[in-house]
């Protein structure tokens, strides 16, 4: 059999289908390169969110940035949001008389706090604290009750924030 002579443009038709089919590879090939680096980072999105929206992140995080304790006139420790990790005591002292509520908190830490802790009361009424130091590193806080508007019998609560 006679072998078929290509003319000039069939050479130059295969030559344009070899380069669009080069073409078509690299587009294939970065387009699959595009979809993959998509998917990863679709997925590590997915692991921060689910991991930074988890109540035990959100614990820890809160612990660490600002940890408080809420405890009441009986010193009850209420709630533990870190704050007890930076103190060994609290002590809670009431009038000698029978007043109502504490006129004296004493926080002891467990090691120097340049600052003193923030404390404030929960729940209704008003009242003013002042801070000084005590004995080795303890603060100590005098409270002064302005205002009341809960019944005579209602657990006085209060929120100690520690200020690192």
């Amino acid at each position: 059999m006679p072998e078929e002579k290509q003319g000039p443009g069939v050479e130059r038709l295969q030559a344009i289908g070899e380069f669009f089919k080069a073409i078509w590879h690299i587009l294939i090939t970065f387009g699959t390169g595009l979809a993959l680096i998509y998917a990863a980072v679709a997925f590590i999105e997915y692991r921060v969110q689910s991991s930074v929206n988890s109540p035990e992140f959100l614990d820890n995080l809160s612990r660490r940035i600002r940890p408080y304790v809420i405890f009441d006139e009986n010193e009850s420790i209420l709630v533990d949001m870190g704050g007890m990790d930076y103190l060994e005591r609290i002590e809670v002292r009431k009038d000698k008389d029978g007043g109502f509520g504490p006129r004296t908190i004493i926080v002891t830490p467990k090691e120097h706090l340049a600052q003193a802790p923030l404390v404030e009361r929960v729940g209704a009424g008003d009242i003013d604290f002042k801070s000084r130091r005590g004995k080795g590193h303890q603060w100590i806080y005098e409270c002064y009750i302005n205002e009341y508007s809960a019944s005579m019998d209602e657990v006085v609560r209060f929120r100690l924030y520690i200020l690192k």
